[in-house]
């Protein structure tokens, strides 16, 4: 059977849709145009002749610009219908599996987890105390990488539910023509609603951005994910096993201060005080439909004792809402109960205290639900899940990390002992102060944990204890030090080590529960010392990290900064969990969730559970089911030699090269990516200025070390060569095997070995392997003719060119595949089939740029048409930073 023929189907019949839209709104001679570049792109892809190619371009040179905004509009919107597609055809899968008689279940399933779990003869006490200290943390950020407008976001779910529910069921033929009118009218909208944000999100914007996931999915399928996992475990043990609220949902929007003078302490209570009024309501509603659905008799089911006591202390204290019962839902007690509930909810909206903290609601819950299973109701199960929910969510719903560097933490503390503070420094201190309030005010768990970025000494950390010390904070929030570049990596250790030493430090963790989170980052290492090199530097330190905490007797939780595109530490975060080194994960992890990956992973329900199970598998997989691989020292030698070879060639070629910046800023869109209202925080360090920070038109001195990493990644990804993901371990081994040509055979063996056995090594190569696919050094040649000195531009290409074919090459060797992506078929099959459609924008992209630069810059029109070409590329290549 050819399993991807149902994707195919959905992609032409929403090509379709999209045509007689295009024909309709633009007109026979703009639909004309898209059809001329899509059969053109293709022949070009199956039998490429240069002179078509040369005769495209020239015809997208001279092309009116509105119509190439309507061909570029055109095209985006078809890869935001592709990807669509793709997602339901990833349920499609997942449901075939599951009617097949007898069917294995799907990789990474909760099924799957809990059959090997019975398999391998792990007792149901053992499994229970694992997951009694099992916890996950999800963290949402608002790094601007996600270049879809919350609009559009919405819409786009509107089709996939309605694509959803037609794969669920067989339609009539009336029924058919219908879901095509509606999935055609949901289109059309998306046609006459323009893509780009007419100014910058503000941090509240993003953080209402976050709040959508909660509120229209993650709110349920986080608790359905957990029970789930219970159901499932129960059946293949025969007794009962509680899953606890393991699953944390945490956030970065609104509380993330890092060279974003826009988050301030005001903006952090608005947040916290907004996710609760947002989690209350959820609980309002849910009350609600209780009251509509228990209307059991106390004269037919006495419920237990317990229920009555607690409406009539209910009574006691809420006596007008008593007096408004009377009469009403006469010998059904649980009416009156949730009815009590609901009142006290909507009470503590309006900022009375009926409800003191989440607690004291579970606890009514929980009487609620004791008694109904005590009669044997059915109804108990859908208490339990509010019951969950509560358990989970609270009511801060989502747990807001604050962070900021270490440079305005030092200024703050020295400031304060001199008594003159800057506003920068007076911000510090009021998000500090605000900190408590919340705590106080808002919810326990509403606030946490205080990442530390740029932590590079205990005398960092140290200094921010002092100033939570100073505001009464002292053991009430988690200092998160975070380790972001390669140096920092190295020595990480040493430095958590001394804090451990420290006895003020000490205490504040003893109160705490001798408890310690560490941060390390993916991005910025990346860009530090190129995409091997991080890997095995962060490998390392996560080992040099735990053996310290366990030294000092120090519970150690490690939080994973890692970004949406591979080059920032991407790339399935299953496979990613399960490459951890052994021993560091210890029952828990904490993994940032960055722009358009929320969308991609927790856009719809159905994304959402298979995401949430493959977490929550590879978790229980990790560390129950897998036997830990120690790496022999053969092969941690070899990659140590192969991580110094790969950081010298990437150093080499990109900060030691003293003309890769001008090829790097004129190769890529860099300075176009910046007009683009992604995000509220500035995309680079106060230390470059750039295009787009006002300083339109001008030509502005770039340095690498100022540039932020998404726009980084941004770039490289727009213009196809993808070169965080993968550049300098091709060389890295080549070099490696020359060095002895009688070991040579030898060394091959070792690496397919490593390949094999070792887990971290086969993820970092697999992960290369997708981010260098998805690369197209043809294309990319392309945007190399944007740079003006030929020479310049044929060196620093030809380098590039040769290390991509060089590392597939290499790969195809260690990995003994035919052909690249041979054991990921679906992703390769997703790269063939959008690659011609990819090409037809950057082609556009390519001529608007030459074009934008020539103009100085001046030209709305081009601007827009640019802008729109990056928004397209985005959805088609399916990463942005």
């Amino acid at each position: 059977m050819d399993k991807f023929a149902p994707l195919r189907r959905d992609i032409d019949f929403l090509s379709r849709l999209l045509g007689k839209i295009v024909l309709k709104h633009a007109g026979e001679d703009a639909f004309a145009a898209v059809e001329h570049v899509r059969t053109t792109t293709q022949h070009l892809r199956t039998h490429f002749e240069s002179a078509t190619e040369h005769q495209l371009l020239e015809w997208m040179a001279h092309l009116n610009i509105s119509r190439t905004i309507e061909i570029i509009r055109a095209f985006a919107l078809y890869f935001q219908l592709v990807n669509l597609a793709e997602e339901v055809h990833r349920l499609r899968r997942k449901r075939y599996y599951e009617s097949l008689p007898d069917h294995a279940p799907q990789r990474g399933s909760i099924e799957e987890i809990a059959l090997h779990l019975s398999a391998r003869g792990i007792t149901s006490p053992e499994i229970q105390k694992f997951l009694n200290n099992l916890h996950i943390d999800i963290v949402l950020t608002a790094h601007p990488t996600e270049a879809q407008r919350q609009t559009i976001l919405t819409k786009l779910l509107r089709i996939a539910l309605l694509l959803f529910q037609r794969d669920h069921g067989s339609y009539t033929p009336k029924e058919e023509v219908f879901f095509a009118e509606q999935v055609s009218s949901e289109i059309e909208a998306l046609w006459q609603t323009d893509e780009l944000r007419r100014r910058k999100p503000t941090p509240i914007d993003e953080a209402e951005n976050g709040l959508f996931y909660l509120d229209q999915v993650l709110f349920d399928r986080v608790p359905r994910t957990l029970e789930k996992l219970e159901r499932e475990l129960n059946h293949f043990y025969g007794r009962k096993i509680q899953v606890p609220p393991l699953i944390n949902m945490g956030s970065w929007m609104g509380g993330d201060r890092d060279a974003n003078p826009y988050v301030t302490h005001t903006i952090t209570r608005r947040v916290t005080a907004r996710a609760k009024e947002l989690v209350i309501r959820k609980y309002i509603a849910s009350v609600d439909a209780l009251i509509g659905r228990c209307s059991l008799s106390s004269d037919l089911y006495a419920p237990l004792p317990r229920l009555f006591s607690s409406i009539k202390q209910d009574m006691r204290l809420h006596p007008r809402h008593a007096k408004t019962l009377e009469g009403r839902f006469l010998h059904e007690p649980y009416r009156q109960k949730l009815s009590f509930m609901k009142h006290k909810l909507q009470m503590l909206l309006n900022n009375r205290k009926t409800y003191s903290h989440a607690n004291a609601f579970l606890r009514d819950v929980q009487i609620v639900h004791e008694s109904l299973v005590h009669v044997k109701s059915v109804l108990a199960d859908d208490v339990a899940f509010l019951q969950r929910q509560i358990e989970i969510f609270g009511f801060h719903l989502i747990t807001l990390d604050v962070r900021d560097n270490s440079q305005a933490i030092q200024t703050a503390t020295d400031e304060k002992k001199t008594g003159s503070l800057s506003l920068e420094s007076k911000e510090v201190i009021a998000t500090l102060r605000s900190i408590r309030t919340i705590q106080d005010e808002v919810d326990s768990k509403s606030i946490t944990s205080y990442v530390l970025s740029m932590t590079r000494s205990a005398e960092d950390v140290l200094h921010l204890l002092a100033l939570l010390k100073n505001q009464g904070l002292f053991g009430r929030v988690n200092i998160v030090p975070l380790f972001e570049t390669i140096a920092d990596l190295r020595h990480c250790h040493l430095v958590m080590a001394n804090l451990y030493k420290h006895p003020l430090y000490r205490k504040h963790l003893k109160i705490l529960g001798q408890r310690q989170e560490v941060m390390v980052g993916y991005s910025d290492s990346n860009k530090d010392g190129g995409y091997f090199t991080s890997g095995w530097e962060l490998y390392k330190a996560q080992i040099h990290l735990t053996l310290a905490a366990e030294a000092a007797h120090i519970q150690q939780h490690l939080f994973h900064g890692r970004g949406g595109a591979i080059g920032r530490g991407g790339g399935p975060l299953n496979q990613a969990i399960m490459a951890q080194p052994p021993g560091t994960l210890q029952g828990y992890i904490k993994i940032t969730e960055q722009g358009e990956m929320i969308y991609n992973k927790y856009g719809n329900p159905y994304l959402a559970d298979r995401n949430l199970e493959l977490i929550l598998s590879a978790m229980i997989e990790a560390e129950l089911l897998r036997d830990p691989i120690s790496p022999e020292p053969e092969w941690t030698l070899a990659v140590e030699e192969l991580s110094d070879r790969s950081f010298n060639i990437y150093r080499a070629l990109v900060y030691d090269d003293p003309e890769f910046v001008t090829f790097f800023t004129q190769t890529t869109p860099i300075y176009e990516i910046s007009e683009l209202n992604i995000g509220s925080r500035p995309a680079r360090r106060p230390a470059s200025h750039v295009p787009g920070d006002g300083s339109q038109g001008k030509t502005v001195a770039l340095r690498i070390e100022d540039l932020r990493a998404i726009p980084w990644g941004f770039s490289w990804m727009q213009s196809r060569y993808t070169l965080p993901g993968w550049y300098g371990f091709g060389s890295a081994v080549e070099t490696w095997l020359n060095e002895d040509t009688e070991e040579k055979a030898k060394r091959i063996k070792r690496l397919q070995t490593m390949y094999s056995r070792w887990s971290f090594f086969k993820a970092q190569v697999d992960f290369m392997q997708m981010s260098s696919q998805k690369a197209d050094m043809h294309i990319a040649r392309r945007y190399a003719e944007l740079v003006e000195d030929p020479i310049l531009r044929d060196r620093i290409f030809s380098t590039i060119e040769k290390e991509h074919q060089l590392l597939g090459s290499l790969i195809k060797v260690i990995t003994a595949q035919e052909d690249l992506l041979d054991n990921y078929p679906t992703l390769q099959t997703s790269i063939k089939l959008r690659n011609p459609y990819v090409d037809a924008l950057s082609y556009f992209q390519i001529s608007l740029l030459r074009q934008w630069r020539e103009t100085g810059r001046t030209r709305e029109d081009l601007k827009r048409a640019v802008l729109l070409s990056i928004n397209g590329i985005a959805n088609g290549m399916r990463n942005t930073g």
